[in-house]
């Protein structure tokens, strides 16, 4: 069974910005997905820029071999990303959304900033779900 969400904790400088009252103007995780994106562009995926969404956090794509995956990157407590296969499948060998979960799941697992790295799927653990350690 996939699990295409993951949880985890980052190690990057809070890039949150804040006005004067202290609430927030641009929610934390840019410099997180950017690190996600180079990471899978060192996997030869095509990676556009990631986008500010608001509190939703941060989207972008990663496309390879004709197929494109969608990536939401948002600031709970901890780091919670979610993915989704936007691949229309007209030809079979083009490569799978598995092996894109492996390649996302290798590039966090490389990087030391990453740590406590949880995969579920539909549901988050804390609302009756279930942590896995791999995305399959």
């Amino acid at each position: 069974m996939v699990k295409p969400s993951v949880e985890f904790l980052a190690q990057f400088p809070d890039d949150a910005l804040y006005d004067e009252d202290g609430d927030e103007l641009q929610f934390a995780g840019q410099n997180v997905a950017e690190a996600i994106a180079a990471a899978l562009t060192k996997r030869s995926y095509v990676v556009s820029e990631p986008e500010n969404c608001a509190e939703l956090g941060w989207e972008f794509d990663a496309q390879r071999g004709g197929c494109r995956f969608w990536i939401r990157l948002t600031k709970i407590e901890e780091f919670v990303l979610g993915t989704r296969d936007m691949t229309f499948r007209l030809w079979p060998r083009r490569p799978t959304y598995v092996e894109f979960l492996q390649d996302l799941a290798s590039a966090l697992a490389d990087d030391i900033r990453f740590s406590q790295v949880k995969w579920f799927r539909d549901v988050m653990p804390s609302d009756g779900g279930e942590w896995s350690a791999g995305p399959v």
